[in-house]
């Protein structure tokens, strides 16, 4: 132990030492004390001293005090120690703890910051204004005028919400729109029809019948798909996270946009009735849609409300977008308040309350959840080239094999029209994805609004 002399039994030649007790335990007891002194002056040999020591310490009455000596004594030097790394522990996860709620406090003041600013753009836009020219002491009208609207530009990226989707749409999305409006008909090639995912057929999906008269491209237009896809994922790459002021906290979304109103309200009671707590918003198309006793009195007692695309977007990116079918989906989530969403088809019942996946695995690392189809995928090979992803042989999957048949024999299979495609290394799985229920972060969605033009 530190800091304390050991008394020595004894020393064979200096190679190596035998010590039994501390000193101060020795020198409470007259005869190890007594059996010390005599190892110490050399008048008793090895065998000699453990014979002693043996005969001193076979009482069971003196082991067992020897023994609470040592207990006390280890317990003297550690309880310190012990005391210290308990303190350590209590310490991290306390501040573990504190950090947590700092956490959830931080997001709340994000919240609140960003809905005052919403709330109040028109007060704060005019104060900055009268500051800035106040400091410029600029007696110009017209460049006071100018600098006016400069400011105002300047006040509306940062409060607008519709600018930021404009922004989205007309610097990102159709910058780098196709130059190709659409294939022509004959260049689509026949339908691959619907394959479930049970069965395996013969021949399967394989890179050949994805491609054998089916899309057509020619090398110009593959070329400028290609060259805009690359463009407009650097640029998502490269964009900032949504400002807190347009986005934030946590909700449910629910298309009810066109004739889903009925099941959206279904939707939302089954959540309520499930102990679902998250807000609710109903995405409604555009202003026919909207009814005012239905967003403003029915669905606050359920806390949800009424989101519409067109007032969202504007009359005017409205008409250019031309919306249909499942993009009114996608962009819906774009024009929601919500940070992280589950999002909800108007058909969907959910039998379990769905708010404990935004606070579990995969969620927590991956930011975006799909749900399988019953169908094998059939995405051409070409949108693969296109998006410049590395496929190659052999399989390194058997969703194109059936359970009875030897794995061994289907990697020496032809790639090209023996294997399915989507069994290849470099592919994504072979399975469809139901898009009728998604869970995802709001930043997520901006790269979906590529679905247009795939």
């Amino acid at each position: 132990m530190p800091n304390q002399k050991k008394s020595y039994i004894y020393s064979p030649s200096g190679e190596s030492e035998y010590y039994v007790l501390q000193n101060n335990l020795v020198s409470n007891d007259q005869e190890l004390s007594k059996i010390v002194e005599s190892q110490q002056l050399g008048s008793l040999s090895e065998q000699e001293v453990i014979s002693k020591l043996s005969e001193r310490l076979k009482d069971s009455e003196q082991s067992k005090k020897i023994a609470e000596k040592i207990k006390q004594q280890v317990s003297d030097e550690y309880k310190e120690r012990y005391i210290e790394e308990l303190k350590a522990q209590v310490d991290k996860e306390y501040t573990q703890q504190i950090f947590r709620q700092l956490e959830k406090s931080y997001t709340l003041f994000q919240e609140l910051k960003a809905k005052f600013l919403i709330d109040h753009s028109k007060e704060i836009k005019q104060s900055l204004i009268n500051d800035i020219l106040k400091d410029a002491n600029d007696d110009d009208d017209g460049k006071a005028s100018n600098l006016n609207s400069l400011i105002s530009s300047k006040v509306d990226s940062q409060i607008n919400k519709q600018n930021y989707l404009s922004f989205i749409f007309n610097d990102l999305i159709f910058a780098f729109k196709p130059k190709t409006e659409s294939i022509p008909k004959m260049q689509e090639g026949d339908s691959i029809g619907g394959n479930m995912f049970r069965e395996v057929l013969n021949p399967g999906y394989t890179k050949e019948f994805l491609t054998k008269e089916r899309v057509e491209l020619k090398d110009d237009v593959f070329k400028d798909l290609q060259d805009n896809h690359d463009n407009l994922v650097k640029a998502l790459h490269n964009l900032d996270p949504p400002l807190p002021q347009f986005y934030s906290g946590d909700g449910i979304v629910i298309n009810g946009g066109g004739v889903f109103m009925t099941g959206a309200i279904i939707t939302l009671i089954q959540l309520r009735e499930l102990g679902s707590k998250l807000p609710v918003e109903i995405i409604l198309n555009d202003s026919e849609d909207y009814d005012d006793h239905i967003c403003k009195t029915l669905l606050p007692k359920y806390n949800a409300g009424c989101k519409i695309i067109q007032q969202e977007l504007g009359d005017e990116l409205y008409r250019k977008l031309k919306l249909s079918s499942f993009q009114f989906k996608v962009v819906g989530l774009l024009v929601s308040s919500f940070d992280n969403i589950i999002a909800l088809d108007a058909d969907n019942l959910p039998i379990r309350n769905p708010d404990y996946l935004l606070f579990s695995e995969p969620f927590l690392s991956s930011k975006f959840l799909l749900w399988p189809d019953i169908w094998h995928k059939g995405t051409s090979p070409l949108y693969y080239d296109i998006a410049r992803f590395k496929i190659s042989g052999p399989p390194t999957k058997r969703q194109g094999l059936k359970n009875d048949q030897d794995y061994g024999e289907y990697v020496k299979k032809n790639i090209d029209n023996e294997v399915f495609f989507h069994d290849l290394q470099g592919t994504p799985p072979g399975i469809g994805a139901e898009t009728g229920q998604l869970v995802l972060l709001e930043v997520v969605i901006v790269e979906l609004l590529y679905q247009p033009y795939t």
